[in-house]
Formats: structure tokens, C-alpha cells, sequence
């Protein structure tokens, strides 16, 4: 083999790994927050009743903008066929892993304000969640 087909090989593997670490799937489910924001009920406490959904589909988080009460717990269904993050534009508050077609990402926010965040795959994507 002379140089230029080696090289040639080399790229094509490069380009095949890449591609399988970028759509490779993680765990289906991930809870971002502290151990205090776990929705996780225990004896002594009821089932968190304040929660919504954001669909992340067609490279879009819908619904965006999302206002809610402090308390409510957001999960995110990437519903689009490539992986996306939820990650916030300021600070670490939302800070998913790669969500690969069909996972989830939640996160109960627990303090007034808004909150920015966008889709480190794809930086054109995004999103916000104002808490009342």
C-alpha cells in the first residue's frame, strides 16, 4: 500500500469512530440537581404534582419561552432523530448529557428567575424557562 491509500483509511476510520461516539446512547434518563431537588418521593413527603414537558423536535425546544411556578419539575424529550443537549447560557443550573432520540433530561427549578439555555450540538437551538 502506498501512502496516500493508508492516509485515506486513516480518515475513513477517524470519520467512523467520530460518528459512532457522536450517536452513541448513554443511560435513558438523567436527573440533573442536588440530592435536596430529587423528585424521588419519600414517606414524608407527596409526589411532586407541579411538572411540564419540553419537546426538543426539529432542531426546536417547544415550548419556548416556558414560564412556571418555583417547584415545577421540567423534563425534556428529545424527540428529533440526532442527539441535543440542555445547557444553560449562563452558570451550570441545566447541564444535560447528550440526549440521544428518545431520552429525557429533567430538572426542578426551585428558584425565581430566567433561565437561558441552548443545545451545545447545535448553538442556534435556543431555549428559555422563566420561574415565577
Amino acid at each position: 500500500m502506498n501512502t496516500k491509500n493508508i492516509t485515506w483509511i486513516v480518515v475513513i476510520l477517524i470519520v467512523v469512530v467520530l460518528g459512532l461516539y457522536w450517536y452513541m446512547p448513554s443511560s435513558s434518563t438523567y436527573q440533573s440537581g442536588a440530592p435536596a431537588e430529587n423528585n424521588t418521593p419519600t414517606d414524608n413527603e407527596p409526589a411532586t404534582i407541579n411538572s411540564t414537558e419540553v419537546s426538543i423536535v426539529d432542531y426546536k425546544f417547544e415550548p419556548s419561552p416556558l414560564t412556571i411556578k418555583a417547584g415545577t419539575k421540567v423534563t425534556w424529550t428529545n424527540n428529533d432523530t440526532v442527539p441535543h443537549t440542555v445547557t444553560s447560557d449562563a452558570g451550570t443550573v441545566l447541564n444535560s448529557p447528550r440526549l440521544a432520540p428518545g431520552e429525557k433530561f429533567s430538572y426542578t427549578f426551585s428558584a425565581a428567575g430566567s433561565y437561558d439555555y441552548h443545545c451545545t450540538v447545535h448553538p442556534m437551538m435556543k431555549g428559555g424557562v422563566v420561574v415565577q
